[in-house]
């Protein structure tokens, strides 16, 4: 299975201007690789994009399926995406976070 997790967006006007490392998202993803599976990260707090390059992102990526780490200031932003996420391609969405 390929698997695309996201690390979304946050309002720096709720959470700050410091970036932190994903941890949690980066243990998962380690998890899935020795289980076998094909696993592509996507950091939109350091890279931040438009819904449209993101959607363009999702089906360059052609993910089985779209795990987002949520924290409560980005549930906004992660149910937006959730939706291009739908609108762009088949994939199953997952959300989870501390």
């Amino acid at each position: 299975m390929k698997v695309l997790l996201i690390h979304p967006p946050l309002k720096q006007e709720i959470w700050g201007t410091d970036s932190y490392l994903p941890l949690g998202m980066a243990y998962v993803g380690a998890a899935m690789e020795e289980a076998g599976h094909k696993v592509v990260a996507l950091d939109m707090l350091m890279n931040p994009m438009s819904d449209d390059r993101f959607a363009d992102e999702v089906r360059r990526e052609n993910p089985d399926l779209v795990a987002f780490s949520v924290v409560t200031p980005a549930v906004k932003s992660v149910f937006r995406l959730a939706g291009v996420v739908k609108q762009s391609s088949k994939a199953k969405v997952l959300l989870g976070g501390p």
